[in-house]
């Protein structure tokens, strides 16, 4: 492992962050999950891999943002926008899924999760007022402004999650409720979409030098993500392989078709451009082999992920040829 793994995974301060090689950066989630931590060890790793939201200089950031190109500049701002709903959109997820908790050391896990989320959200929060002009220091209307710019496949993923998350507040939610909701929010969300992004948008800067705040702080929220899919794919590992009823498999396995068939759409406009269609169709099938990675870690059967598998090939389908597919579209309308 060269030097820039080991900071990474374990020691880089946030002045560094900006200058970590892609490569680097590009497979720690799987490493993170592939060493099945602990819930206890994730936690370790939280309290010595702070950093700090309001720490960022983005004094140099809004400098080159007056230089950034016209169509690097709608796409950043997309992503800010996506980001800024997400992490806040977290923190309210969150809380249903901490409260059912089966045990203490899911319980005090999920509370550093919900800490990296309010960090997260404060961060976009800042590239969005001091760096991209949007907002102000006005977060609520950053947020409405935000909520404008989201995809339908978006808003259907996000309403998908509020109907998954609603039964954890009833005094009978059980542990396949729970188990939904975290394949939903720990896989899908925050191991599939937000990981796959963050991903993305550190490979579309290349070099440290420029817009080096917005770099570093990418790089730091991969790191917090990696602890928050290591935590749900070992939750959903223990839910779906240690002796459990095939109705617990099926439920979870269902809510994951659901909620992958309308990520991978995730990037496609309403009424789209035959350009922004086939962008949306790359962007879905990376999202779809991230997919089957955290699946495979995940403990599910060939068979399941097979059949979790065929609502994103309709997805993909419909977005390569709309006209062909007459009611495929339904997936991401």
């Amino acid at each position: 492992m060269t030097r820039w793994s080991t900071l990474l995974l374990d020691e880089a301060q946030l002045s560094e962050m900006a200058h970590v090689p892609l490569e680097d950066i590009a497979g720690h989630a799987q490493l993170t999950i592939a060493a099945r931590p602990t819930y206890r060890t994730l936690y370790r790793s939280w309290d010595k891999q702070h950093w700090s939201a309001e720490a960022l200089n983005l004094e140099r950031d809004a400098e080159h943002w007056q230089r950034v190109p016209r169509r690097t500049r709608n796409r950043l701002e997309r992503i800010v926008r996506h980001f800024l709903v997400g992490e806040y959109t977290g923190l309210d997820l969150l809380a249903p899924i901490t409260v059912g908790a089966p045990d203490e050391a899911s319980l005090i896990f999920l509370g550093t999760q919900s800490a990296d989320e309010s960090r997260h959200t404060r961060l976009m929060d800042r590239l969005a007022s001091e760096v991209l002009g949007l907002s102000g220091d006005d977060l609520r209307y950053a947020l409405n402004a935000a909520w404008q710019h989201s995809t339908p496949a978006q808003l259907r993923l996000n309403a998908l999650e509020a109907r998954l998350i609603r039964p954890l507040s009833s005094l009978h939610a059980g542990h396949d409720d729970w188990l939904r909701a975290v394949a939903v929010f720990h896989i899908v969300t925050e191991g599939v979409l937000a990981l796959t992004a963050q991903r993305r948008l550190v490979a579309s800067l290349r070099s440290g030098s420029f817009l080096p705040g917005l770099r570093a702080g990418f790089v730091a929220m991969t790191r917090d993500e990696s602890r928050h899919v290591a935590f749900g794919v070992e939750a959903i590992r223990r839910g779906v392989t240690e002796n459990v009823p095939e109705a617990r498999i099926d439920a979870v396995a269902d809510a994951l078709r659901e909620a992958l068939a309308l990520a991978v759409a995730v990037e496609l406009p309403e009424d789209p451009s035959d350009q922004e269609r086939a962008e949306a169709l790359a962007f879905g099938r990376e999202l779809e082999g991230e997919a089957v990675l955290r699946l495979r870690s995940a403990g599910f059967r060939p068979e399941v992920i097979a059949w979790i598998r065929t609502g994103m090939t309709a997805t993909l389908a419909s977005l390569e040829a709309p006209e062909d597919h007459g009611g495929a579209d339904h997936h991401v309308a």
